[in-house]
């Protein structure tokens, strides 16, 4: 930013003082190339980073795989560790040797040569890479005996060397990579970026250089805690990642609903095991299977009891529903049919909803029905509230928020470059806004159970659905002293919540403010104290839920002030929208 202004207040001058206009594809050049700050990731020095591997996944939904971009990638030895006898010696460790009862007290610190070996002063060289320290020590005092009489020796590592592996498969980035000489199976996956989501985490491969391989399945590991076979790698060895399919959703009355892969040996139990058991209101008598038929390639969605399980081959998802609301849903449902697995619909559904997960359906299906299907609203839901966000919409919003941003950035600069004055930092402060695209692509209305907007909503693929808590608070954000939170007052108005979160600035413009409900519809905020009386009470009633927005007045000295309060407006209300339905998330 520091930069950009810089380059602008140069340029700003000569124009000015010219008398002319700026051309079109000048001011576009300016535009084109301002310095964005780049983080150089080349440039960072691996051996001394300790930061923890910031890899993204979009595979939450599997179990184990964040686990994977968790892990410390830090490859510099921590040297007030101790070192395990057991740990095996690398090209380029430095070994401390300590002689005993050595009238001279020698010590020596000596690095394993590139071809393996130590020199030791009157004994010569010897080879200590791929021996453990306890056997280490051992050779080195049988070498020692040839040479001097009444001598012992005790040894150490001085400095622990990086090992060089490979990862390779179903790893975002696969290549060779220098770790920590501690480093597992399990936590070496982390830097090669975490996994792909067809990535199997129960058949890693490991394999050593003389072409000896380990077998490790992390579910030892994550579910029994089991670190058996979970072994230390060493220089040149290789990481193999293969890929499945066998992966079974499994939601509903579990306290952990996830997907899990499973091997062909296992049954249904070892799911549910997996996901922590049933919980106490379970109906194993009336599970939902959807599964795909290997002959026709559809999806089949059957009512089977538990009992009757026997094999998870070809089962893409599995629903147990609560006991006191699975009769409602098969009711309701109409689970037992077949569909084209291409036509199937996606839909996530989270909160305050009985049996939350991702769905499948068949087109054509209500937002009523799928509350049906998804067990019904818990007790804790907001009754009145459903966020209904679609990706068309989320699409559109982030093009035209993009828009609108290239727009104003053109008008800020064109307005300071004719009127020869310093760029606006209020104005500035649009582009730069930050949003959280996640939280775009809402379709306001009131979508709660049995609604007739909810009746009526027929769902689209990749559409999620969100049932809040009951919401007890109001915010206010904006031209605010303190933007804030606060407990629900049913005797307030919006004025009272605003002098709560310190008053107005003088840059607010107080005849645009408006209330975000929690339905997501926006109303404009009416003064209370001097509403007329033809006005309904309704407009302007504050309920828990809602959000006030004092909105940035726009300074009239701005040039071409209507297209820049236009574009201000596009931006804040996205942002604002956005913020609302964060404070709704986080209740």
């Amino acid at each position: 930013m520091k930069i950009r202004l810089a380059f602008l207040l140069i340029l700003l001058p000569l124009f000015y003082v010219s008398g002319e206009d700026i051309s079109g594809d000048v001011l576009q050049e300016i535009i084109d190339n301002q310095e964005i700050p780049r983080k150089d990731v080349d440039s960072l020095d691996p051996l001394s980073s300790t930061l923890v591997n910031k890899c993204e996944t979009e595979n939450v939904e599997i179990f184990g795989h964040q686990f994977f971009c968790n892990t410390p990638t830090s490859i510099t030895p921590v040297g007030d560790l101790p070192v395990p006898s057991s740990y095996v010696i690398s090209l380029r460790d430095e070994i401390e040797i300590l002689y005993l009862n050595d009238s001279k007290n020698r010590s020596f610190i000596r690095p394993v040569r590139l071809d393996g070996n130590i020199l030791l002063p009157e004994v010569g060289l010897i080879r200590l890479e791929g021996k453990t320290l306890e056997s280490a020590e051992k050779e080195i005092n049988k070498r020692i005996l040839e040479t001097h009489v009444g001598i012992k020796a005790s040894i150490s590592i001085q400095k622990l060397s990086a090992k060089k592996i490979l990862v390779i498969g179903a790893v975002k980035k696969p290549g060779a990579y220098l770790v920590n000489p501690f480093t597992t199976i399990s936590n070496s996956l982390s830097y090669a970026g975490g996994l792909e989501p067809y990535a199997s985490i129960r058949d890693i491969k490991l394999v050593k250089p003389s072409g000896e391989s380990y077998t490790f399945d992390s579910y030892d590991l994550l579910i029994n805690g089991d670190r058996t076979n979970d072994l230390t790698i060493g220089s040149g060895d290789t990481i193999v990642v293969k890929a499945t399919s066998n992966l079974i959703a499994i939601r509903g009355s579990v306290f952990r609903p996830m997907s899990y892969e499973y091997l062909e040996q296992e049954t249904i139990r070892d799911l549910i095991n997996y996901s922590l058991g049933l919980t106490r209101r379970a109906n194993t008598k009336a599970i939902l299977i959807e599964s795909i038929n290997l002959n026709s390639s559809k999806l089949d969605s059957n009512i089977l009891p538990l009992s009757n399980i026997e094999t998870l081959e070809g089962i893409s998802s599995i629903t147990i529903f609560d006991s006191t609301q699975s009769e409602v849903a098969l009711k309701q449902g109409g689970l037992i049919k077949t569909y084209e697995t291409s036509e199937m619909l996606t839909l996530k559904v989270e909160g305050e909803i009985n049996n939350p997960g991702i769905y499948r359906f068949s087109p054509g299906i209500s937002l009523n029905e799928v509350y049906a299907r998804a067990g019904g609203i818990t007790k804790n839901a907001d009754k009145k509230t459903t966020i209904l966000l679609r990706d068309s919409i989320k699409e559109r919003q982030i093009k035209d928020l993009r828009k609108s941003k290239r727009k104003l950035r053109e008008a800020i600069i064109s307005n300071s470059v004719r009127k020869g004055v310093e760029v606006s930092e209020e104005l500035l402060a649009f582009i730069d806004m930050e949003i959280d695209e996640s939280l775009l692509g809402r379709i306001s209305g009131d979508f709660y159970p049995e609604s007739e907007d909810s009746k009526a909503m027929i769902l689209q693929n990749g559409d999620s659905i969100f049932i809040p808590k009951t919401p007890k608070t109001i915010s206010v954000i904006g031209e605010v002293a303190t933007p804030s939170t606060f407990i629900y007052k049913g005797q307030n108005g919006y004025e009272d919540y605003i002098e709560m979160a310190g008053g107005i600035k003088p840059s607010a413009s107080k005849r645009n403010i408006y209330i975000i409900k929690a339905n997501g519809l926006s109303v404009r905020a009416r003064n209370s104290r001097s509403i007329q009386s033809w006005i309904p009470k309704s407009s302007n009633k504050i309920e828990a839920g809602d959000t006030i927005v004092v909105p940035l007045k726009v300074s009239r000295d701005t040039n071409r002030v209507e297209l820049v309060t236009e574009l201000t407006g596009i931006i804040s209300n996205i942002a604002f929208a956005a913020a609302s339905l964060q404070t709704l998330r986080n209740n």
